[in-house]
């Protein structure tokens, strides 16, 4: 990617700002909103290429639906990648949440994870499969999404973290 390009998206990636979901995973961090794992925030509806890309990948027709985190997600991104991260301090930058959607909408590759999450289950009671969205702003920023089969229609965010860019 030439520099010129990767200014645009950076650009692109720094006015993409959700302050609504910034706010969301500030108040899950301080504590302020009570049982993390009833509160939800919905990302937006999943974008076109992702709804082909996941119905190549894993079979799973993803049309209307959209992205969520849950706040017991934002506690675990915070744990692993906060400010006092256990793994690394990647996401301690709190404004990086509210990019999220920028990243869904314009990842630069997404695949099928090895995982599957026991949280989020299909109509068929199973396991959902998960995929991983990568994008390179200034390293590579990593969202894993569980893509349940359900009736709610809604993809869930389990974890988010950026690592150095792949060569």
């Amino acid at each position: 990617m030439f520099q010129a390009d990767m200014d645009k998206v950076i650009e692109e990636y720094m006015t993409s700002t959700d302050e609504g979901l910034v706010s969301f995973a500030q108040n899950i961090i301080d504590g302020n909103l009570q049982n993390p794992s009833v509160q939800n925030y919905s990302i937006g509806k999943v974008a076109d290429q992702a709804v082909t890309d996941i119905k190549q990948i894993i079979g799973v027709d993803v049309t209307d639906f959209s992205h969520n985190i849950k706040g017991n997600h934002v506690e675990h991104i915070d744990y692993r990648h906060g400010e006092n991260g256990k793994a690394d301090k990647s996401m301690a930058d709190l404004t990086d949440y509210g990019r999220l959607k920028y990243v869904l909408d314009n990842y630069d590759s997404i695949e099928l994870s090895p995982k599957k999450n026991t949280e989020f289950k299909g109509t068929d009671g199973k396991p959902s499969p998960m995929v991983v969205y990568k994008k390179r702003i200034n390293g590579q920023f990593h969202i894993v999404e569980a893509v349940p089969d359900a009736n709610a229609k809604e993809m869930q965010i389990v974890s988010v973290y950026k690592s150095k860019a792949e060569k």
